[in-house]
């Protein structure tokens, strides 16, 4: 089954032997823009697929730095399959023969093409979805950008933040066996939403997302002293921690012997 898949995704680059050098989430976008087409009987594998792709692969660095920008996955989704599912949206594009695969068009094989240039650039083996979202940020008047940019995100924000993340060494996964997130949900009373939609508005930040986060920020530097005490205070916590634990699992801590048992007062005398 992964076989036949695989051929079918490699059909679709402008040159096939690419498709050796795609790392296998790679290769899932593709595919996965290709499903998508499909699903909203589109003849055509636009840059709004590879997007939609992109962000469903929730775990690559792609999808992260999405994410860590404020782009709501099932949001974005959501608007995506509504609008697909529009039939004035096929305008500018055409609606699938029955049994015919979708084909790649000549701005999403543009964007292959500069994916390739990226890792040409970075003097990289591999090309990876970060290297696919970096191609549609090179395509900047591609429909995939546009979205982005009408949204509020800054392409060279993208950019930055995909560059930041592909550094990064891997983060080590925490003892419940999954790694700790860096996202927070949380709901807002009216009167801090409209704070953050105005700071949205008139530009100062990108999203709410971004938003929510510099008020955190700030609020946390207006009160430093107080947080500076609260860490003195847990990072003490955690020595004694460590100190215990590291008594427990000490050798003689095992063979401690017990208590000598009290003798009376009595029974002392006699």
């Amino acid at each position: 089954m992964s076989s036949a898949r695989s051929g079918s995704s490699e059909s679709l680059l402008p040159d096939p032997g690419l498709f050796a050098r795609f790392t296998e989430e790679a290769r899932g976008v593709l595919a996965a823009a290709q499903r998508a087409a499909q699903r909203f009987r589109s003849a055509d594998i636009r840059s709004e697929h590879l997007l939609f792709a992109l962000v469903s692969a929730q775990q690559t660095i792609a999808a992260r730095a999405l994410a860590s920008l404020g782009l709501d996955r099932t949001q974005f989704l959501f608007e995506q399959a509504l609008q697909w599912n529009q039939p004035w949206w096929s305008e500018g594009g055409t609606t699938r023969p029955k049994g015919k695969a979708p084909q790649l068009t000549a701005e999403t094989k543009a964007i292959i093409e500069r994916a390739v240039a990226e890792v040409r650039t970075r003097q990289q083996c591999e090309i990876g979805p970060e290297h696919l979202l970096l191609g549609v940020l090179d395509e900047p008047d591609c429909a995939a950008s546009q979205f982005l940019v009408l949204r509020g995100f800054l392409i060279e924000r993208i950019r930055a933040q995909v560059d930041e993340l592909m550094v990064q060494p891997p983060r080590p996964a925490a003892a419940t066996g999954g790694a700790k997130s860096n996202v927070v949900t949380c709901r807002l009373d009216d009167a801090t939403l409209d704070a953050v939609d105005s700071l949205v508005e008139a530009g100062i930040r990108s999203s709410r997302s971004d938003a929510v986060a510099w008020l955190i920020g700030a609020g946390i530097e207006a009160h430093r002293a107080l947080f500076e005490g609260v860490q003195a205070t847990v990072t003490a916590i955690r020595e004694l921690r460590a100190e215990a634990a590291h008594i427990a699992r000490s050798p003689a801590a095992s063979h401690v012997a017990p208590p000598a048992a009290s003798v009376p007062a009595e029974e002392e005398q006699t």
